[in-house]
């Protein structure tokens, strides 16, 4: 009859056991966090892009794509008619790059849209429609700041209509409701667990100092904890 020994049913050594169980924590440890710290797709602003030329915009498209942006936003002002908007659209897609369209006014945002914008900023429930008449996606925000039962119909309208979109619960400035805007975003992950979130940094712009390192990793932390995909600065 053949021993344990020969069939292999020795019990291993218990610093063996140990060895293998930590290994296997830690490769478990390093693989959530590589999933947490995988980078968010950044989107990057032109204010007042108006007052630039379709060239002048091409240039500081170009600029953003090799700083890693995922898409350019252009931003209109009601104060100055983005008279080439569409034109401009068109050369930078022309040109491969990703361009979303921020407007307070309707027509800014299908006109963005039409000439192949992919997305649209910022609607919400007084312009939801323009989500089911252009083929950019929408980014959602709340009416007022905070409001999650308007966003929540947003969301559950766009889903109803199988359109995709990227939701923003808006952050505030600091000592300003910050906290609590947080926590509003913490609310919208746990209420839709599988939707695109976007954290928009224009009320914090203090969050992307590179001279505060905390702040940064703070906000790299939040974003990270609540597997919030894209960024807006």
């Amino acid at each position: 009859m053949m021993d344990k020994k020969q069939l292999g049913l020795t019990r291993q050594p218990m610093s063996l056991m140990q060895s293998n169980k930590a290994s296997t924590q830690s490769s478990i440890h390093s693989q959530r966090t590589s999933a947490l710290c995988k980078p968010p797709l950044l989107f990057i602003k032109i204010n007042y892009a108006a007052q630039y030329s379709t060239d002048e915009l091409l240039n500081i498209t170009e600029q953003h794509k090799n700083q890693g942006a995922r898409s350019t936003v252009l931003c209109c002002s009601p104060d100055k008619p983005f008279l080439h908007l569409a034109p401009t659209v068109s050369a930078l897609i022309k040109a491969q790059h990703s361009i979303g369209v921020e407007s307070q006014i309707n027509d800014d945002l299908f006109l963005g849209s039409e000439a192949g914008a992919e997305f649209i900023l910022l609607l919400n429930e007084d312009n939801l429609w323009l989500a089911e008449q252009t083929p950019a996606t929408p980014i959602i925000t709340p009416n007022k700041p905070g409001d999650l039962s308007a966003l929540r119909r947003c969301i559950k309208a766009l889903q109803k209509q199988n359109k995709p979109f990227i939701a923003d619960p808006i952050l505030n400035p600091l000592q300003k409701g910050f906290t609590e805007s947080i926590c509003k975003y913490q609310q919208l992950r746990k209420e839709f667990p599988n939707i695109d979130i976007l954290l928009n940094t224009k009320n914090v712009p203090e969050l992307l100092s590179s001279k505060k390192i905390g702040e940064n990793a703070i906000l790299e932390g939040i974003m990270a904890e609540l597997q919030i995909q894209y960024l807006l600065i």
